[in-house]
């Protein structure tokens, strides 16, 4: 999916009006379906291993972390205990920008909270740390809120950096964005690195931005087990459709 991601919505193949130059606009729209898991194998977690990089960088969170002018932040903690635990030690763990601004976000399908709860158990730490730095917290109760939420983190960074760039900021101000969880969240967190990359271009000015991802995995079990359709499955319905109009994605402010 990220290949596909790159390629898709690369700025040679994409232009600032959001269409594809090779297809005179065809290819502006795209649609993704996501299908859920009806579970996991309970030993998954065992199988995410390693730190927290930066995904297009290769740099540590805290290269990224000291590098930055200004730094806005945005982590899903809906992920396995693993990652997002790595995530948020390594975030709140290195001495940030003053002025840092780093936000959370917690899943709780209003369709399966059972599950929601049962997965906010396993990140009580970093529910905890979050909760200690005082950072912000949202709880979102689909895909829909969540990946809101994050588009909206990622516009409030633009308008913060271009501010400071304006004010006469020499260093690069940077925005990362952890999109631990479900598929969707993690493409929500692709699109926002690359709207967030243009926005500022569009602006007159650069900043850095991120995807944070586990290192490693090692698939010692099967990933998933079924598709999910509902009740007690891993969400509300067998298919989600996501539509993408990239004009809209790399549009200015209104």
């Amino acid at each position: 999916m990220r290949n596909l991601l790159q390629e898709l919505l690369n700025d040679e193949n994409v232009s600032a009006t959001g269409k594809n130059t090779d297809t005179n606009g065809l290819l502006s729209k795209y649609c993704f379906l996501y299908t859920n898991a009806h579970s996991y194998p309970e030993g998954l977690e065992n199988d995410i291993i390693g730190g927290i990089l930066g995904y297009f960088s290769r740099k540590s969170v805290d290269e990224m972390v000291e590098s930055a002018a200004m730094l806005d932040a945005i982590i899903s903690l809906s992920g396995s205990s693993h990652s997002v635990s790595q995530a948020v030690d390594s975030l709140l763990s290195y001495e940030r920008p003053e002025g840092a601004n780093i936000g959370s976000l917690v899943l709780l399908n209003r369709n399966n909270l059972l599950y929601s709860y049962k997965q906010s158990a396993r990140i009580t730490w970093a529910l905890n740390e979050v909760m200690r730095y005082r950072t912000d917290v949202v709880y979102a109760f689909d895909f829909a809120d969540m990946i809101r939420h994050v588009f909206d983190r990622c516009d409030i960074a633009v308008l913060n950096h271009l501010q400071y760039k304006k004010n006469g900021g020499e260093d690069l101000p940077g925005f990362l964005v952890g999109g631990f969880g479900p598929k969707p969240i993690e493409l929500a967190a692709y699109l926002a690195r690359k709207r967030y990359l243009h926005l500022m271009k569009l602006g007159g000015y650069s900043g850095f931005s991120d995807v944070l991802h586990v290192a490693g995995y090692q698939y010692t079990t099967r990933y998933s087990h079924g598709v999910g359709s509902g009740g007690m499955s891993m969400g509300c319905d067998a298919i989600n459709v996501f539509e993408l109009n990239v004009s809209e994605l790399l549009s200015p402010f209104s």
